[in-house]
């Protein structure tokens, strides 16, 4: 979920974005069905910040009957997205697009019947702008899904001797991501509501994940807790970095070496546009 999805621009994103979209599959299914069960059969659809594709190729296979456009600032996954849309039967109705959402959304106004956009808004420089830019792109009974980080990822259980030491540096990561990014885990469904769309549904899914039975999830946990670990270092008091650096390390060595608890969440806001928007 989860960066798993949407990845504005940011390159080292990238990594390890296979293994977290595979260990949080059953999220992206809940995720998905809930979108497709909510948006009827539109011609068009379009996923900003796509990344892997792992919800534009899901999103063709459930609209049978729909052109999704797979749009991301990068190509990094384009190649493996399509082949991935090809094995899946979806390849002739799956298109790639590099674009930068900042700059605006490669579609005529009135054409997109669901816009889908996950974990890619608060990567931009004006959510508040694009989220306008949605709604003058998407027809007037069009569906908006907005899937942002709403409870961050923990990854150690709580008899984790580390378990202090992540809960603190999670504090010290979710500070710095603030003051450079003030929306991550922003209050989307009123941002939502108040650029050009009508909130009809929040729903809050849960990410869980087990790495001592699932290899992608491992990978994940390992992946996440190294990077906590890095990014938060200069924050941290000696003893915390210490606990953390310790739990990377036994974990690098064996996974049952760590007490696993892998979860967070992410909030789905959707909406339908807002019949009186002002969306200059």
């Amino acid at each position: 979920m989860p960066h798993e999805h949407g990845h504005h621009g940011h390159t080292g994103a990238f990594d390890g974005l296979d293994d977290e979209t595979a260990a949080f599959a059953r999220h992206w299914d809940e995720v998905l069905d809930r979108v497709a069960d909510s948006a009827g059969e539109p011609s068009t659809a379009i996923d900003l910040g796509t990344g892997t594709g792992v919800a534009a190729i899901g999103l063709a296979r459930r609209l049978p009957a729909s052109r999704v456009l797979a749009v991301d600032a990068q190509d990094t996954w384009f190649g493996i997205l399509r082949k991935r849309a090809e094995r899946a039967g979806v390849g002739d109705r799956v298109r790639t697009v590099v674009a930068d959402i900042d700059d605006g959304i490669p579609l005529p106004a009135g054409s997109a019947g669901l816009v889908f956009a996950s974990n890619c808004l608060h990567h931009v420089g004006d959510a508040g702008a694009v989220l306008r830019r949605t709604r003058d792109v998407a027809t007037d009974d069009a569906l908006l899904c907005v899937v942002e980080v709403a409870r961050p990822m923990r990854v150690l259980a709580d008899d984790d001797p580390a378990a202090p030491a992540e809960r603190r540096a999670a504090e010290a990561l979710g500070t710095r991501l603030r003051e450079v990014m003030p929306l991550h885990s922003g209050p989307w469904a009123r941002l939502v509501g108040e650029n050009g769309w009508e909130v009809v549904d929040v729903h809050e899914f849960v990410t869980a994940a087990d790495p001592t039975s699932d290899d992608a999830a491992e990978r994940h946990a390992l992946r996440h807790l190294g990077r906590l670990a890095a990014a938060s270092a200069d924050r941290l008091a000696a003893a915390d970095a210490a606990s953390l650096a310790d739990a990377v390390e036994r974990a690098r060595r064996a996974v049952r070496a760590v007490s696993w608890h892998v979860d967070g969440s992410r909030i789905a806001v959707l909406a339908r546009p807002a019949r009186t928007a002002d969306t200059r």
